[in-house]
């Protein structure tokens, strides 16, 4: 496959990629239809890792799937892997802040509900271990990713652009240690890497977050920041199983070689974070 070309919005999705094996599914959580999709490979046995992909605002799972550049899914016979790919209720996840109103914060959706009757379903129909489920959200899903670090659903995390609302910005308190990656570029315009209020279009706030190593210590449970590995293109923090990548370049993106994003969300660094997250999932 040549370079992936990622979508803007769900009405540019014409060089999305659906390979066989992409199965669409409706639930009604509450009384609201609930849209996901997911990807069984062929041959996939009993015990299955199942490996959650949250899209930003604005978007939807099939444009996530072109964001980790189809990835997962051509790991997934090799890896024995479920991959899927939820839709938020109308343009946000209800993602536990507080800064904004928006369809599925005034409805109180719940996400958590909705995730676990996905969970349910896969482990039902498909055999998949519910003791071996994963996240990963970018942007607006990034930020429902930390809510979920509270849920039990998930053994890791991975969150891609996104920083911790600020205490006086989100409905839950950080009290379960669930172990996260955080991949986040200085460079990025929309989430910026030293925190402060996240502007909208609008001009107007959309609440307070903390920076990413505010974020990072906090979710790890530290005062201080441990050494860096410096690589390349990112600089590596480690504290037990969790994990801060600070990306020197690149926007509001997914860092991967073989992906080109919008101009608007900045370009991304060449180097292959959906592995680095496979890697992390496995424990290594």
């Amino acid at each position: 496959m040549g370079r992936i070309v990622v979508p803007q919005m769900v009405s540019h999705l014409e060089g999305v990629v659906f390979r066989k094996g992409t199965m669409k599914k409706i639930l009604h959580i509450d009384g609201v239809e609930r849209r996901f999709s997911y990807f069984i490979p062929e041959g996939l046995k009993p015990g299955a890792r199942i490996i959650f992909l949250a899209h930003g605002s604005h978007c939807n799972g099939d444009i996530m799937r072109a964001a980790t550049a189809y990835e997962f899914e051509e790991m997934s016979q090799k890896e024995n892997l479920i991959v899927v790919y939820p839709d938020s209720f109308g343009p946000y996840w209800n993602d536990g802040r507080l800064g904004r109103l928006h369809p599925a914060r005034e409805a109180d959706i719940d996400e958590e509900k909705f995730y676990r009757k996905i969970v349910h379903y896969l482990v039902s129909v498909y055999g998949g271990d519910e003791k071996q489920v994963f996240f990963g959200g970018f942007s607006n899903g990034g930020a429902l990713g930390f809510k979920f670090t509270q849920s039990g659903i998930f053994k890791k995390i991975a969150l891609w652009c996104i920083n911790l609302p600020s205490e006086e910005n989100r409905d839950y308190s950080l009290e379960k240690a669930t172990p996260v990656i955080i991949i986040n570029n200085v460079e990025d315009r929309m989430v910026p890497f030293q925190g402060g209020d996240l502007m909208g279009s609008d001009g107007r706030s959309r609440g307070r977050f903390d920076s990413t190593y505010e974020s990072f210590l906090k979710i790890s449970r530290e005062e201080t920041l441990p050494e860096p590995l410096d690589h390349r293109l990112y600089r590596e923090y480690r504290v037990r199983e969790n994990i801060l990548i600070e990306v020197f370049e690149g926007g509001h993106v997914i860092p991967h070689p073989n992906t080109s994003w919008p101009l608007l969300l900045g370009r991304g660094a060449p180097f292959d974070s959906v592995k680095m997250v496979l890697r992390f999932f496995k424990g290594k």
